[in-house]
């Protein structure tokens, strides 16, 4: 565990004005506001759970920092990943919508507009390649380390 100290000119009522006030003075990139008074920040790679607070007045403020669980990091990514993967499978769903349409619009002339037909059938194959590259891009992402 780490701890910060500062002072200001300015008082503070509460501790969200000295949460602000932490991270206009640090400029870390900050991940998530946890609470009132806390929050995860990332800074030089590293991930922390800061938690602002007064010390003695309110004049002075002390940042307590505590690297982050893991677990707690671990989540955040798998979420990520399984959004990822969820617009994959739409990506996949939206070519094979095509390729139906396709397949129903060659059978309602039925050979009656031959270069239409071929037309189509090379935009399906098309359409078969997207799904194959996105299924591959899936099974990739399923696989990932985070």
């Amino acid at each position: 565990m780490r701890f910060i100290y500062w002072e200001t000119e300015k008082e503070h009522f509460d501790n969200a004005e000295t949460l602000e006030d932490f991270i206009e003075r640090q400029g870390w990139s900050v991940l998530e506001k946890v609470s009132g008074t806390g929050l995860l920040v990332d800074h030089s790679g590293n991930q922390y759970e800061v938690t602002v607070y007064g010390d003695g007045d309110s004049f002075n403020h002390v940042a307590e920092l505590r690297i982050a669980m893991p677990e707690y990091v671990n989540t955040k990514k798998e979420i990520q990943k399984r959004e990822l993967s969820i617009k994959i499978i739409e990506g996949i769903q939206y070519f094979q919508r095509l390729i139906n349409s396709k397949k129903q619009s060659i059978s309602g002339f039925a050979g009656t507009f031959p270069e239409l037909k071929r037309k189509m059938e090379r935009e399906m194959e098309t359409y078969y390649m997207c799904i194959n590259r996105l299924k591959q891009r899936l099974q990739k992402n399923e696989v990932r380390e985070f």
